[in-house]
This record gives C-alpha cells, structure tokens and sequence, in this order.
C-alpha cells in the first residue's frame, strides 16, 4: 500500500517536509547545512521543526533560523507539536521564547517584566513600568 499523498509520506531522519508553494508540491529537505535545527528524528515537517536552544524563527512555516543575541531568551522547541510555555502553539513565534520574553529574536520583554542588565525581569509591584535604554 502506498501514500495517498506527499502529506503521507515520512521524511528520513536528518531532513523535514516541506510544503514547497500553493501547488501542492511538497519534498524532503535536508538538513545539512542549516544551524539551530534538530533533525535527529525521521517524520519531521516544516511547521514541527524542532529548533535548539540559542536559535529562534518567525514562524513555524519559515526556514530562515537565527542565532539568538540573547541564548538565554531562546529556549527552543523540544517538542514537535507543543511549546514549554503552557501548551499554546500559534502563528507567532512565542512559543520559542524563555518566560518574560517575546517578539523577534526574543528581544522584548513581555508585559510585566522589565528589561535590565541584558534580561527580562520579572516586575516586583503590581505598578507598570517603562525600560528606557539611553544611548549616546
């Protein structure tokens, strides 16, 4: 029995599915080559890309995967169909991000916390503050 489709079809390990465009063409892609992926398991998909710690993505249909400035920030995904961050996975790239983080690369600290000494830290009152980074 074959695969009724490309969906069907498992990639080999060290490569993913990618759905290559609107005309329903789809092709396993390797993996070499491209930093910050995990591709040490066979049946992996564009959208599950398992992506190390210290990298981050747009989004779960982007290839594009950068280094992060801040690792720490960058968690990754470990899990091939949920985020560590309460099980919400949606179109952003959120879920890739360390508590009290969010937005690209990471970068902004989400609301309650605050940006210090190269981190995000978590606000001490109910009060909400404003990081100001002042440069010359």
């Amino acid at each position: 029995n074959g695969a009724e489709g490309i969906k069907s079809c498992v990639c080999p390990r060290d490569s993913f599915l990618d759905d290559l465009g609107d005309d329903g063409k789809s092709a396993c892609v390797s993996c070499s080559g491209v930093v910050g992926i995990d591709c040490s398991e066979a049946g992996q998909v564009l959208e599950q890309l398992r992506i190390k710690p210290g990298f981050w993505r747009s989004g779960p249909m982007s290839t594009r995967i950068k280094r992060c400035y801040n690792p720490e920030a960058c968690i990754g995904s470990n899990s091939s169909s949920s985020s560590d961050r309460g099980g919400v996975r949606d179109n952003s790239s959120s879920y890739l991000c360390a508590e009290g983080y969010t937005g690209p690369y990471c970068e902004v600290c989400e609301p309650g916390y605050s940006g210090s000494f190269g981190g995000c830290r978590k606000c001490k009152s109910e009060s909400r503050t404003a990081s100001i980074v002042w440069t010359s």
